[in-house]
């Protein structure tokens, strides 16, 4: 009877990378449904984009160029997204993708202009709190996500600083004998 051989154990991770890398049939179900989640965000979120520029097409606001400026830099973004997509550099962590969204952020932000003027309200409920309260979320909540993102790339380098610049207690670093082979390669003989 042959022996099989041993496999390498792989360490068992924990978090939701690991859930998510893992080879279980609920893992892979979990991969799906967001996979098409974010499929169906995606061509939802374009085919209403479609539908504001039709509207503003058909009304003739095309011609405002503000309103062409914006349109125009947002196809540039879209370009931008498309070829990060391209050079396979991921669009959802990096310096590179974060500046994208983060000009995405600005250009949604610049959409809606406040008045200079502002009316007060006839029934006392200012109608811009409902656009300013989920933009100031968002905001905080990127903060708080480059925070801890920055956070923990800085522990990580303090952890490999720290481990790289401990010598390690051998022979060679006492002094006992110089680094490198004890003896020469076998000889091949024919």
């Amino acid at each position: 009877m042959l022996s099989q051989p041993v496999r390498a154990s792989r360490p068992v991770g924990t978090g939701l990378r690991a859930a998510l890398r893992s080879r279980s049939g609920v893992a892979r179900g979990a991969r799906g449904i967001a996979r098409w989640s974010a499929i169906t965000a995606g061509v939802a979120i374009g085919v209403f984009h479609l539908y504001l520029f039709w509207d503003r097409l058909a009304a003739g606001d095309l011609l405002d160029p503000s309103i062409a400026l914006r349109w125009l830099s947002a196809a540039g973004l879209v370009l931008a997204l498309v070829l990060l997509r391209r050079l396979r550099i991921p669009l959802t962590t990096g310096r590179k993708a974060c500046v994208v969204w983060l000009l995405v952020v600005l250009l949604h932000a610049y959409g809606r202009g406040a008045p200079i003027l502002p009316q007060a309200p006839p029934d006392g409920f200012d109608a811009s709190v409902v656009f300013v309260l989920p933009s100031t979320f968002a905001v905080i909540g990127l903060g708080l996500l480059c925070a801890l993102d920055a956070r923990r790339r800085l522990a990580a380098v303090a952890t490999v600083a720290r481990i790289v610049d401990t010598p390690a207690p051998c022979r060679t670093s006492n002094g006992w004998r110089h680094a490198g082979t004890t003896r020469g390669p076998p000889a091949i003989s024919f």
